[in-house]
């Protein structure tokens, strides 16, 4: 997993390559109501046969991805809003 985009207080990219895929995850955050509003990008491509078949299976993890990453980002608000 690597950065390989930054721009102070505007938004950084996180990529990573696994098992065929590559992954990028982009975060932009933007003044919003007296605090911070973040806005964040997951997207996935597959760079293999074998994983173009795997992501049709991913399909089927969709629900739980998207439920675990919103967990996640709940507990860094969290986090970040305590630290204010």
């Amino acid at each position: 997993m690597w950065v390989t985009a930054y721009e102070e207080d505007v938004s950084y990219t996180v990529d990573a390559r696994s098992h065929g895929m590559h992954y990028q995850s982009v975060y932009l955050f933007m003044p919003s109501h007296g605090g911070t509003r973040l806005d964040y990008r997951f997207t996935m491509t597959p760079l293999t046969f074998g994983a173009r078949l795997m992501s049709v299976v991913g399909l089927l993890f969709l629900g739980a991805t998207k439920k675990a990453l919103t967990k996640d980002h709940h507990e860094l608000k969290l986090a970040c809003e305590a630290q204010a």
